[in-house]
């Protein structure tokens, strides 16, 4: 599930922009208009091969424009030469349809009447994804990002076993893999809140699919950042996507 908690962890920052939790990722960041006009003139000038190459992955974020400048090729400005979201769509919905291709997403309702401050779910049992209908407050909420989450628990869900009560794939075993799921997660979705639940057993299952969706989605629509944040949780999961005759066909979505 995509659920933002809005209220009061929305930041104001210097240079006019906004953002979701403590940490900038062109998830998480919007507004600063001015700074951003300003950059974006600067890449417009950029020849054309560059600023197409640059539009296709996401490098480390500054919000510093002289910074931005003097190394255009090696960081990103928010928003201006990060993957824009036409690109993220696109990506994701072609993992939808590697995932769909083996039976693990049966349907996609793209104009879901959902909870609010919940912009996407997915529906074990019946394999069904729902993305809301409603206005992304942040990128992280829009459709691209959103469906790539929510393939990521259906492929998740693949992997445990139906009787709930046997012992389930323990996904991210090792500290390295946890820790780099977890800065994807924040990466991708804000202040970390691992979500609560009445049985321990349920909480951590909920935490690790939550964490997988992140690593999983991530890998679907900018591989190159998943792979530098955190490889060891990106080689894990390539790894069991493997068993899900997955992997070769989702790498197929990008060239990393």
């Amino acid at each position: 599930m995509r659920r933002f908690e809005l209220d009061g962890q929305i930041e104001q920052l210097g240079d006019g922009s906004e953002r979701f939790g403590p940490e900038d990722s062109p998830f998480l960041l919007r507004g600063g208009e001015e700074v951003r006009k300003e950059a974006t003139r600067y890449h417009q000038s950029r020849d054309r091969e560059s600023r197409q190459r640059d539009e296709q992955s996401n490098e480390p974020l500054t919000r510093d424009i002289d910074e931005w400048r003097e190394r255009a090729g090696d960081l990103d400005f928010p928003h201006v030469d990060t993957i824009p979201h036409d690109e993220l769509a696109e990506r994701a919905e072609r993992a939808v349809e590697i995932v769909a291709s083996v039976g693990l997403v049966s349907s996609v309702d793209r104009a879901a009447d959902l909870p609010e401050q919940v912009f996407g779910w997915y529906l074990p049992g019946v394999d069904r994804v729902k993305l809301a209908d409603t206005e992304a407050p942040f990128l992280a909420c829009r459709r691209g990002p959103v469906l790539a989450h929510e393939v990521g628990h259906a492929v998740y869900d693949s992997l445990q076993p139906e009787d709930r009560t046997q012992q389930g794939v323990d996904v991210f075993h090792e500290p390295p893999q946890s820790r780099g799921a977890r800065r994807l997660a924040e990466r991708l979705e804000g202040p970390y809140d691992p979500p609560e639940a009445d049985v321990e057993g349920l909480r951590n299952e909920r935490r690790e699919s939550e964490q997988f969706a992140c690593v999983f989605e991530s890998m679907c629509i900018e591989p190159e950042a998943a792979l530098r944040i955190a490889p060891e949780a990106v080689s894990r999961v390539d790894k069991l996507l493997g068993h899900e005759n997955l992997s070769p066909r989702l790498r197929t979505i990008v060239e990393v």
